[in-house]
């Protein structure tokens, strides 16, 4: 994974900070590439951040890669000091216009872009990570831009749950740690997807195909045809499973909302859904536990009401079998291994 670093001392109180920030920033370069993160600098100017990421980086231990990405003006960053950094293989890469065109090409060299401190061009550089749908970490502590994007980001750190709590770590005092909560935050950052524009067209699809089911539900349910009961007994069975998988599908993003809905998940758990809920079925009516105390008379009901009342057991047993994979798919194993393993 690609991490862009960008930031300076250009902000205010940035003197009596510099210390402290250069420290950080060797710590955090330091902490990226233990973690096997590959770095993206653009300079190597005294009072920029990438400066003292890549002294951090040197080191550590072993043989890490560094992209520098920059306009075609100036010397070539870091290029005079080879030797000092001799554990870093650099690759260099040049691109016509100024700065301010140069932010884009290497946002997307990344897959991720650190903030710290800086003024009005690490703002833009955090701007334009979030309009190129890259994952933004303010590093707010030492003010400048970094806590002025953090505004802008908020929102999206409050779709990661516990982990976007955590990262308020880097609104107060920079601690050593924070350089390893940095390295472990970025990876779930990057997955989770929140900087990414959703497609809506899917949830809408999702919400069409649940309000089909549920009115084919009401449809067996009031008008049954009496004749073949037992059809429309699994037919209640299979709609409610469906409900049951988009409901899970459903919770999973109401309770995580960096999740997305992936249509082959969504098969699948039907799929599985499906199977369970008719075994909770065979086992409902083998099981001796119908409402009138024998299969034939569930199956074959002789008045609406008889079928309603089972029919409401289905469609609870279907619920189950699309909501509760898991915990269905191990109780209904288990309770064929403890009948199996008897002696006939």
């Amino acid at each position: 994974m690609r991490v862009l670093v960008v930031g300076s001392l250009h902000f205010p109180g940035a003197e009596e900070a510099r210390t402290a920030f250069q420290q950080a920033c060797r710590e955090i370069g330091s902490a990226l590439v233990r973690a096997g993160f590959e770095l993206v600098v653009g300079s190597d100017g005294p009072n920029t951040a990438d400066r003292y990421v890549i002294e951090g980086a040197s080191e550590v231990e072993g043989k890490h890669r560094v992209r520098v990405i920059r306009p075609e003006s100036g010397d070539t960053p870091f290029a005079r000091e080879a030797e000092q950094f001799s554990r870093l293989e650099f690759v260099f890469q040049r691109h016509q216009g100024p700065w301010a065109a140069g932010r884009v090409p290497q946002v997307l060299a990344a897959d991720v872009v650190v903030l710290i401190g800086g003024g009005g061009g690490t703002e833009s550089a955090g701007h334009i990570a979030a309009a190129l749908q890259r994952p933004v970490l303010a590093v707010a502590c030492f003010g400048g831009a970094a806590a002025t994007m953090w505004r802008h980001l908020a929102p999206y750190y409050e779709r990661l749950g516990e982990l976007g709590e955590r990262l308020n770590a880097f609104r107060e005092a920079w601690h050593p740690s924070d350089a390893q909560l940095a390295a472990e935050a970025l990876p779930p950052m990057v997955r989770s997807g929140v900087f990414r524009t959703r497609d809506r067209r899917p949830l809408i699809v999702l919400l069409g195909f649940q309000i089909l089911l549920f009115a084919t539900w009401l449809l067996l349910f009031t008008h049954p045809n009496m004749g073949n009961a037992s059809y429309s007994f699994f037919a209640l069975l299979a709609v409610a499973s469906f409900l049951g998988t988009g409901l899970r599908a459903s919770l999973k993003m109401v309770f995580d909302a960096a999740a997305d809905l992936s249509w082959d998940q969504l098969l699948v758990d039907a799929s599985a859904g499906l199977i369970l809920a008719f075994g909770l079925s065979l086992v409902y009516l083998v099981g001796g536990i119908t409402l009138f105390g024998d299969p034939t008379t569930v199956l074959l009901p002789k008045e609406l009401p008889a079928f309603q009342r089972a029919a409401v057991v289905m469609t609870i047993l279907g619920l189950a079998g699309g909501l509760m994979i898991e915990q269905v798919a191990e109780w209904l194993k288990g309770w064929l291994v403890d009948r199996l393993a008897k002696p006939t």
